[in-house]
């Protein structure tokens, strides 16, 4: 999944040039529609969903491009550096949990009566699954974002 706010978004919004960003946003627009428009023929509404995807990608990437002039802001730090691979450990982990619990679900998914109660369900172990191997593995400590909730 794209990130919606990231680290590079949040230099950039702080940053007196607000041109800069606006055509990332355009850029992204762009790459968005493109993608979209382009696979629509060959694999249907799930065009829009990669089409976001990239598109997400892209505007980070432009972002996090776009901040390394910012000095030490726009750095990752050591902690970041660190805890990195173990996020991406508990992404992947939660990737399979949920693709064997969608599986495990699948006549629930398909039934009209119960899919939106099944697919709340398999949401609702991704964010389990997620955080609670986050927690174990060291990637980040829930504490921690309680602390950034308070903090607002």
């Amino acid at each position: 999944f794209p990130p919606t706010r990231s680290c590079a978004a949040q230099d950039q919004a702080g940053s007196p040039n607000t041109r800069r960003p606006f055509y990332f946003a355009v850029v992204a627009m762009v790459v968005n529609a493109v993608v979209a428009i382009g696979l629509a023929m060959q694999i249907g509404y799930l065009g829009a969903a990669f089409g976001t995807t990239i598109a997400g990608w892209a505007m980070f990437a432009l972002l996090w491009a776009g901040s390394r002039g910012m000095g030490d802001a726009a750095r990752t730090d050591s902690r970041f550096r660190r805890r990195l691979p173990r996020i991406l450990a508990a992404a992947l982990i939660m990737g399979i949990i949920v693709w064997l619990a969608a599986a495990a679900l699948n006549l629930l998914l398909g039934a009209p009566t119960i899919r939106y109660a099944a697919l709340a369900l398999l949401v609702m172990i991704g964010i389990v699954s997620y955080f609670g191997i986050g927690q174990l593995i060291g990637a980040f400590h829930i504490s921690e974002f309680r602390r950034a909730v308070r903090r607002g």
